[in-house]
């Protein structure tokens, strides 16, 4: 493989004011960028720089910051971001399959199913957004071997958990009639799918289960401890980073907010008040690893 680095950056979203998604080419170089609308924030990535390092020390860099800052800036010039209006900056590491091309943007984002002489399946290359054809294709390869070809493979239609739904619309409608909170409503139904009215029903449980776990966003301690009893989430990270987007859509990544999470599901996943504290140091060093030193 080889391995090619993105960064994105969240800014306010007022301030770009797109209202969908938009596939850009920087007037720096002609790449490929996107400026994607996510609730109160745009997300505009991606670079593409060749690596060699770990995906864990994958970090944006100034310059990274710097090239979305202009080429958003060139699109919006009313704008006018600067540094200090990016809420936060983090990067992956595309596995791209080797090729001859100069520049990672002309390197393909297909993926390859190799067969070895043990019979290990290897999938290398494809991206985030590919994952269900990259599924389908290794099942296939798996059922081929295993002669069950007659078996079938439902990696294709099989919806989803929470997917199995005609129209968003209308679950969200349904959904803003039983909770009287539009915004609320949406956040649920789009996270969880037809699995909104299972996290409502334990934010009516708890008394602290509608207790927002940061000001403004739609986060809420209910929504959290439906992560731990039915998501697998185990650590302050898959809460923060991997369950909700709250550690990207504020300044300080969720640090604030870590040591009231903490107690919130202390008991649900047994820690003893060493292992509480433990957690949140645990998951300050993570989200300094993922974000950067918190400034």
């Amino acid at each position: 493989m080889r391995g090619s680095k993105g960064a994105h950056i969240a800014v306010p979203r007022a301030r770009v004011g797109n209202r969908d998604a938009l596939t850009l080419l920087s007037p720096a170089d002609g790449r490929v960028f996107f400026v994607l609308p996510s609730q109160a924030h745009a997300i505009v990535g991606t670079t593409d720089t060749y690596t060699a390092s770990s995906p864990d020390d994958a970090r944006a860099s100034n310059e990274d910051v710097r090239y979305l800052l202009d080429a958003a800036n060139a699109f919006f010039p009313n704008a006018r971001l600067q540094g200090e209006d990016v809420v936060s900056a983090w990067a992956g590491i595309r596995p791209l399959l080797p090729t001859a091309a100069d520049t990672p943007g002309a390197v393909t984002r297909e993926h390859a199913v190799v067969t070895s002489a043990s019979g290990l399946v290897s999938i290398t290359g494809g991206k985030l957004t590919t994952y269900r054809v990259m599924a389908r294709d290794v099942v296939r390869v798996v059922l081929h071997r295993l002669r069950r070809r007659a078996f079938g493979d439902r990696t294709e239609t099989l919806p989803l958990p929470g997917g199995d739904f005609q129209s968003l619309d209308g679950l969200i409608s349904e959904a803003q009639r039983a909770i009287r909170d539009v915004a609320l409503a949406c956040h649920l139904v789009i996270s969880h799918g037809t699995r909104w009215s299972d996290v409502w029903d334990v934010m009516l449980r708890d008394a602290d289960g509608r207790t927002l776990v940061a000001p403004d966003l739609p986060y809420t301690m209910g929504e959290l401890r439906y992560s731990v009893a039915n998501e697998m989430a185990e650590t302050l990270g898959d809460l923060l980073i991997r369950r909700t987007h709250l550690a990207f859509e504020t300044r300080d990544h969720g640090i604030a907010a870590a040591e009231r999470v903490a107690g919130a599901v202390a008991s649900q996943l047994g820690w003893t008040a060493a292992e509480q504290q433990r957690a949140i140091e645990d998951y300050a060093a993570e989200a300094e690893r993922v974000f950067g030193a918190i400034s």
